[in-house]
């Protein structure tokens, strides 16, 4: 048995200076988009009611589409209003990483919610934040949705595939996406083991077709599948009386 780290760890060091020059001339190149505008909570459906929140980084801000009607939340909102009542949070901020959560959520700190949707780690992985100390901040982060705020369902999105990432020159997605890809299985393996915890794979496309013009964020078509599925996965688990 080997216990040398993957390759990927193996080449940081002798490739840093390559990969500081790329994430340089990456950011340089980087067309910036804003954060959908829109509301970021409300009441919309009918039927049994469902307190939501979404909690996150840029994507879950909507980052790549003009208004939050097509991005996740609106997706989502789409669909759940159908058949329940759902009273809606969205608190997400482009840049935020898992550490942050915990001050993001200062602004609904007097709101109980039934199920939470986590959309981190995508800004984790670009640091090459430590496994250990991450798993740490993410298992704290769903206990304090528990215990702080009442939510009894998590669903827990993947780590994005970095190195499917249109935006990133070959080498970035081979060392950035190996890291967000052990991230990911390692936070599948952690959720796996919570009650109301569900992991929820990025079954998307990352063509640049299927992404916003920056190469990072979503398109509205892939905003609509994503916020599809998650509002199916979440009637799927949650329970029509509440």
């Amino acid at each position: 048995m080997s216990f040398l780290p993957p390759l990927d760890v193996l080449a940081r060091l002798p490739l840093l200076p390559v990969m500081l020059l790329q994430g340089i001339l990456v950011r340089r190149r980087a067309i910036v988009l804003p954060e959908a505008a829109g509301a970021r909570q409300g009441v919309v459906g009918t039927g049994q009611p469902l307190r939501l929140l979404i909690l996150g980084d840029s994507s879950a801000a909507g980052v790549g589409v003009e208004i939050q009607q097509d991005a996740l939340s609106g997706q989502v909102l789409d669909r759940l209003a159908r058949s329940r009542t759902v009273h809606w949070r969205l608190v997400a901020r482009t840049g935020a990483t898992t550490s942050d959560a915990a001050g993001m959520l200062q602004e609904v700190s007097d709101d109980t919610f039934d199920v939470a949707v986590l959309v981190f780690g995508v800004n984790d992985a670009v640091r090459l934040k430590r496994l250990g100390p991450w798993r740490r901040q993410h298992a704290a982060l769903r206990q304090m949705l528990r215990d702080e705020f009442g939510v009894t369902t998590l669903l827990v999105t993947a780590v994005p595939p970095l190195s499917l990432f249109p935006a990133l020159p070959r080498l970035l997605q081979w060392i950035l996406g190996a890291h967000a890809e052990r991230m990911d299985r390692a936070l599948a393996e952690d959720v796996r083991k919570e009650a109301g915890a569900f992991h929820y794979t990025l079954d998307l496309p990352f063509s640049r077709e299927a992404m916003a013009i920056d190469g990072y964020h979503p398109s509205a078509s892939t905003y609509a599948l994503w916020g599809r599925t998650v509002a199916e996965r979440i009637l799927a688990v949650v329970s029509p009386s509440g």
